[in-house]
């Protein structure tokens, strides 16, 4: 008994190791911080190179103030036809409600205590541990707001960080900014964020699966395999895929336009000028080198961090969607090429990560194209050139291709290629298409492992090797979530095993194995149990012949 309870106390004190203590990794994490080096030069549109705090500074505002005021775009009201009155009365009562003390605490308390906090200097933890003192105070301004009356700039001030897209940026192009809000503007956006979405399932068209509850990023990439599986399917003039992705789609998110699909939606005007205020009164400043830069208005963008702007973004991607579902209605139009009892599916979205489906017919080409362009004038968002492609089968003809060139404008690509993560490829797998996927599993488990110092010496993750057949590959990864305490691989101890010596606290292995269930369904209903942990049997243990066979077929 004494020998089981020392066993179990070893797993427990490995498996508190492994998520290690709150506070130094805090730490380390400032530290990193501080350590890491400024932004020392750019370069803008005509090469030349600014050096200098304050000239970079400056030139940081330059480029957000005109990026974020830009001239309004001249909305085409004829997009907006393919929209259908979706809410009803009793939805925008719902959205009209002015939420109680009592909401208001639970929405309050359902935000992150730990999230950055915003130019006043309040959290999330300021706000949860303090409610008792402070409570009737945030409950009046929620209230005020939702009956009217506007943020001044004290609430609606924003600072921006400026988040790296590559490794060697050179423009602030180069930079994501990411919006750190003041705390008590997240209560309002978190309040009309969660009403919105319980009306999704009316709003958003089932080719959509990002940010959307209860649809899966798999269903998207899954569904692509398949219909790419008959792209060589023979008709008059081929199949060919568009992969797009649009440019800077926060950023320069149209304001005028969000409200005309929200009107266009039956959203009512109380509640659309709720939005406005929201947005009309916003203030920017941007963190250059750790010093706060600039303070200037905006007229259009998405704000990046706050829980309503992909809400609201799903909304208003949802006119393109339906505008490439509706030139079905066309008798010029000519789809992708299937099987005749397949459902029509012209395109895939996850966010504004899309894929089209069409025929290389020139007029089908082209109808795809003249959508695109009038959703890029109504909303000021732009395809991102750099991004955006085309594929054929392939042996589809060089004349063929190029007529598909000219009349979209930009330049093939070859199978495979990467969506959502995952490789989308033509006839049989490889396991060389799945070589990038491990390789970026790997390089965030050791980025984790080595950045923060989450994990304490004699401590580690077993190294992962390409094996030689696509399902051995993700078996590996199984591997992933097994330590060792030794260098020799002898003493492997499966997080099974810890999470059942650990008082229940840590529920990692149930919830990969929830997550492998949905993934592989037909994989994890024959084998639910990860490396080092034995496989359940009739109460007999597995002989040797057994044992054999099975590192027969795994090779």
């Amino acid at each position: 008994m004494d020998k089981d309870k020392a066993e179990g106390e070893k797993y427990d004190r490995k498996t508190l190791t492994l998520w290690g203590d709150l506070a130094e990794i805090e730490g380390e994490l400032l530290e990193s911080i501080e350590n890491s080096k400024p932004v020392i030069a750019f370069c803008d549109v005509k090469s030349l190179l600014t050096q200098g705090d304050e000239k970079i500074a400056k030139k940081a505002v330059k480029y957000f103030q005109s990026l974020f005021n830009l001239t309004p775009p001249t909305i085409n009201i004829f997009i907006l036809d393919c929209i259908p009155s979706c809410i009803s009365r009793e939805d925008n009562d719902m959205l009209n409600k002015i939420p109680i003390e009592k909401e208001i605490k639970d929405f309050i308390f359902s935000l992150s205590p730990h999230s950055t906090a915003g130019p006043d200097g309040f959290n999330g933890t300021f706000f949860q541990s303090c409610w008792d003192i402070i409570q009737k105070e945030v409950t009046a301004f929620v209230i005020e707001f939702f009956t009217g009356k506007g943020l001044t700039k004290l609430y609606s001030h924003t600072c921006l960080v400026l988040i790296l897209k590559i490794d060697n940026p050179a423009t602030f192009a180069d930079f994501r900014p990411i919006s750190l809000s003041n705390f008590t503007k997240k209560i309002i956006y978190k309040i009309i964020s969660i009403g919105v979405n319980t009306l999704f399932h009316k709003l958003v068209s089932l080719i959509q699966n990002g940010f959307v509850k209860d649809r899966l990023i798999s269903e998207n990439v899954l569904l692509a395999q398949e219909i790419i599986h008959n792209i060589p399917q023979i008709n008059k003039d081929g199949n060919v895929v568009i992969k797009l992705d649009m440019a800077k789609t926060y950023d320069s998110m149209s304001w005028d336009f969000i409200y005309d699909v929200l009107r266009k939606f039956e959203f009512s005007d109380s509640w659309i000028l709720i939005i406005h205020n929201l947005f009309s009164n916003v203030w920017y400043s941007i963190i250059v080198n750790d010093t706060r830069q600039g303070f200037f208005s905006s007229s259009r963008e998405l704000k990046q961090g706050d829980p309503l702007s992909p809400s609201l973004f799903i909304i208003v991607v949802e006119v393109l969607s339906r505008s490439l579902n509706c030139l079905y209605r066309n008798p010029n139009f000519i789809p992708f090429s299937n099987h005749a009892n397949v459902p029509k599916i012209n395109h895939l979205a996850y966010a504004y990560d899309i894929i089209i489906f069409c025929s290389s017919d020139s007029i089908s080409v082209k109808l795809i194209m003249n959508t695109i362009s009038k959703y890029e004038r109504s909303s000021a968002q732009l395809v991102n050139g750099d991004k955006i492609y085309f594929l054929t089968a392939p042996n589809t003809a060089a004349i063929r291709i190029n007529m598909i060139r000219n009349c979209l404008g930009f330049m093939d690509k070859t199978f495979t290629f990467s969506y959502l993560g995952c490789p989308l490829y033509v006839r049989r797998k490889k396991i060389d298409y799945f070589d990038s996927m491990l390789s970026n599993i790997v390089k965030r488990l050791n980025g984790w492992q080595g950045l923060l110092g989450l994990f304490r010496p004699g401590l580690g993750l077993r190294e992962v090797e390409i094996a030689d057949s696509v399902f051995f590959v993700l078996k590996h990864v199984y591997w992933l979530c097994t330590w060792y305490g030794e260098q020799k691989m002898k003493g492997m101890i499966s997080w099974v095993v810890c999470n059942k010596h650990s008082n229940s606290r840590y529920t990692a292995t149930t919830q990969q194995q929830t997550n492998n269930h949905k993934c592989f369904p037909q994989s994890t209903d024959n084998q639910q149990q990860f490396p080092g942990q034995r496989k359940p049997t009739d109460g007999r243990a597995p002989n040797k012949q057994s044992q054999k066979r099975v590192v027969k077929q795994q090779k």
